[in-house]
């Protein structure tokens, strides 16, 4: 697991997770999952997205090994649109990973 960091984003993070967007969205479409891949979600979520999320302390990533290369990335809220509750919550949103990362050596 040392192979591992996890850790706030910096902006300079922002255009791997949005590689590894596009990347799932392409997975999804060769495994004919209809999700991201349908729901225009880079249009809702751009470029400018991450930016704002990095610059309120709201995402995260994971890298892997001395590249310090990003294998995936979320979003870490106190609000939920879906879950409109008074108690202290934090939700996971926009939660994305790469493509065939494993931990095993």
């Amino acid at each position: 697991m040392d192979r591992y960091s996890f850790q706030k984003a910096i902006n300079e993070d922002v255009d791997e997770i949005l590689i590894l967007i596009q990347k799932r969205i392409n997975w999804m479409d060769e495994n004919n999952i209809s999700q991201w891949n349908k729901t225009n979600y880079l249009k809702y979520y751009p470029k400018n997205y991450y930016e704002e999320l990095v610059s309120k302390g709201q995402l995260y990533v994971v890298k892997y090994g001395n590249l310090n290369s990003v294998i995936g990335a979320f979003a870490l809220l106190e609000q939920d649109k879906c879950w409109n509750d008074s108690s202290q919550s934090y939700y996971i949103h926009n939660l994305v990973t790469d493509i065939g990362v494993s931990g095993s050596s």
